[in-house]
């Protein structure tokens, strides 16, 4: 099973928002490229797995950073990218079924990185169904 920021960085893609490689990356910051947005995955919650129905389903948690160098730009791109994100259900990526895709949080600024580039962040917990039970 494919990580839930690279699911969601190859969905964003998909669906206009970048390139991942280019100016979408996974699990690493880009700290050359202005802007660009990164997809970080991070802890949910244990995964529960049903034994009739085979499913394994999980909780992964995607932080979502977007930098530039101009405040207002980083605001408005991942202001973009909640909005498209935030309620999504029922949707398949990589062969993964996520029932639902919730933004914990609006974007808010966190902070200035070390090129003066502002960073601007929101996190979002998913549901995720794939895989079957392992025996």
């Amino acid at each position: 099973m494919a990580s839930a920021a690279y699911d969601l960085a190859t969905y964003l893609q998909a669906n206009g928002f970048g390139t991942v490689g280019k100016d979408i990356f996974v699990n690493v910051m880009d700290d050359k490229l202005d802007p660009s947005l990164t997809l970080m995955d991070y802890t949910g919650e244990p995964a529960s797995r049903t034994i009739n129905g085979g499913k394994i389903q999980s909780s992964p948690k995607v932080q979502a950073l977007f930098r530039s160098q101009n405040s207002k730009g980083s605001h408005v791109a991942l202001e973009s990218i909640y909005s498209f994100l935030d309620g999504k259900a029922e949707v398949t990526i990589n062969g993964s079924r996520y029932m639902l895709i919730t933004a914990l949080h609006e974007p808010v600024p966190l902070s200035r990185d070390e090129k003066d580039m502002v960073v601007y962040v929101v996190n979002f917990s998913c549901r995720r169904v794939s895989g079957e039970y392992p025996n």
